[in-house]
């Protein structure tokens, strides 16, 4: 057989025309079934495992012809229900924790929260309550406190609070986490992505609401979840943060009030670290865009 030439019509990459047979067909299907994964189709269907088995055709049929209408359904590994919209940024969400399971925690913080009774659990942007339904599958008795400040969201984490059925060990708080208290101006109605205001934002689309000094809040917590779209490095930054006895944190950081927009993951965790944490980087989406776990026992020492 002739060697296959450098760049030749019919091989790839040096491949002899047997290699090229073997191997080609097998790489585009995988490359085929990547982009079947990533289509909307292929989202819908990876989310409706999430749920139980019956529900399963309803809930695509429902992400299908979309509308943001809030449907109830059941969750296949704890039966309980979950109030999601249809055809919205609920999707994602619903995958990425309940399938995808991107808030599984690493080894050590694992070690951290299972090593007494059932953590205390603070949620920074709860958005509609799916991470807390979460913390509820993994730690049936936590006691957990959500703030969240738009109006649209609250309507659906009420519901969804409600129906845990845990009584007083899930509570609310209806506005901003915050280093102080007040009132802050307020892009709405955007699910998931509503998020305080940015200077170039229409004022015409903004609102005022209202703002809690949320360290008070923190200081009996055993997990801390943040996840407010920017809000995060006005915490971060904070004297009192330092101070906090936080065992373990998963944060998802954001390139905006950044003080180091490109490099967001690097500040956060040169931050915690400063802090006294180990951290891990779980999920990265962009340099601007991810999720870190951090972790230490009540008794470290900070730095000096």
């Amino acid at each position: 057989m002739k060697e296959a030439r450098p760049g030749s019509a019919g091989v790839m990459r040096g491949m002899t025309p047997v290699q090229f047979a073997r191997r080609v067909p097998g790489a585009l299907l995988r490359r085929g079934l990547w982009r079947a994964r990533a289509s909307l189709p292929g989202r819908v269907i990876r989310t409706s495992l999430a749920l139980v088995p019956r529900q399963r055709l309803a809930y695509s049929w429902c992400e299908v012809k979309g509308g943001g209408t809030a449907r109830t359904w059941l969750l296949t590994d704890t039966r309980r229900s979950i109030t999601v919209g249809c055809g919205t940024r609920d999707r994602d969400i619903l995958r990425e924790i309940f399938v995808d399971q991107e808030y599984a925690p690493p080894p050590e913080v694992d070690e951290v929260l299972n090593s007494g009774k059932a953590p205390s659990v603070v949620d920074l942007g709860a958005n509609i309550g799916l991470f807390g339904l979460w913390v509820l599958s993994q730690w049936p008795e936590a006691r957990i406190h959500s703030f969240e400040p738009d109006p649209d969201n609250l309507a659906i984490l009420d519901r969804n609070v409600s129906d845990a059925g845990v009584g007083s060990r899930w509570t609310v708080t209806r506005a901003c986490a915050a280093p102080a208290a007040g009132t802050v101006q307020f892009l709405g109605g955007r699910q998931a992505d509503s998020r305080t205001a940015y200077d170039a934002d229409p004022t015409s689309d903004l609102s005022m609401i209202p703002a809690v000094d949320v360290f008070p809040h923190l200081h009996d917590a055993d997990l801390l979840k943040i996840d407010i779209e920017g809000g995060e490095w006005p915490l971060l930054t904070d004297a009192r943060f330092r101070d906090l006895k936080v065992p373990a944190i998963v944060l998802e950081y954001h390139a905006y009030n950044s003080p180091a927009p490109a490099e967001s993951g690097e500040t956060a965790r040169r931050l915690l670290e400063r802090c006294g944490y180990a951290v891990v980087v779980t999920h990265r989406a962009s340099p601007g865009l991810g999720t870190l776990w951090a972790w230490r026992s009540p008794a470290s020492a900070l730095p000096e």
